[in-house]
């Protein structure tokens, strides 16, 4: 779910349950209420491929792009190459 998919979700929550913005009720407390579970997983997994996207978009040279992307970096006349982690 997005970012902006979020936010609307628990802006509507939050108008089922008549909830004012003076009480002090976290998101937390609104989706527990409604019984939404929110997985930490999906949310690192979301963060993650939005990092990636970012990374794919960027312009010019970038040393981490090189690094992921490439699989090696060339330095002058000597190419890298880091270690693969499976």
């Amino acid at each position: 779910m997005t970012k902006e998919g979020s936010m609307l979700l628990n802006e509507c929550l939050r108008q089922v349950f008549r909830v004012l913005w003076t009480a002090n009720r976290t998101n937390e407390w609104v989706l527990d209420t409604a019984g939404v579970a929110r997985s930490l997983l999906a949310s690192i997994k979301e963060r993650k491929l939005a990092y990636h996207g970012h990374m794919l978009r960027m312009k010019g040279v970038c040393l981490e792009k090189e690094i992921r992307f490439n699989n090696k970096l060339k330095i002058g006349l000597l190419e890298v190459y880091p270690r693969l982690r499976g």
